[in-house]
């Protein structure tokens, strides 16, 4: 077996390698530690609404009869990152990767990692508006 370099292994990760939907479910999870609500009334969404919740579709309040998207309400509302990018991102960040190194591999440019790094640190210091979530999990 041939010896091979470590940057040579992840020379051409992407995040298209990882799988979205359990991208999605594993920030949504620790967005929402506690428990889902309406960002709007606070009104815990109802466990048969849950699945189209994690799945990133539009959401429906039957307190308040609003709908909203599941990162409403939250800082990483209004981001252009796919769920995988938002994880790679969280984990390079982690690792303590320069925001140019992050940006080539999830191919985004440096100002943009660094306005999600914000957001996700933003995480860590107060929950966002709505009811269900709970401190920085990430």
């Amino acid at each position: 077996m041939q010896h091979v370099a470590l940057e040579d292994l992840v020379s051409g990760f992407t995040t298209e390698l990882l799988d979205e939907d359990k991208c999605r479910r594993w920030v949504l999870e620790r967005l929402f530690p506690e428990g889902v609500a309406c960002p709007m009334c606070g009104h815990p969404l109802p466990e048969k609404r849950m699945e189209r919740f994690y799945s990133g579709r539009v959401n429906f309040c039957p307190e308040c009869k609003r709908k909203y998207r599941t990162l409403r309400g939250t800082p990483l509302r209004g981001t252009h990152f796919t769920y995988a990018d938002i994880v790679m991102i969280a984990l390079l960040t982690s690792f303590g990767c320069h925001v140019n190194d992050i940006g080539r591999i999830v191919n985004h440019l440096g100002p943009a990692v660094k306005g999600l790094q914000r957001r996700l640190h933003a995480l860590s210091e107060k929950p966002p508006r709505n009811k269900g979530v709970t401190q920085n999990n990430f």
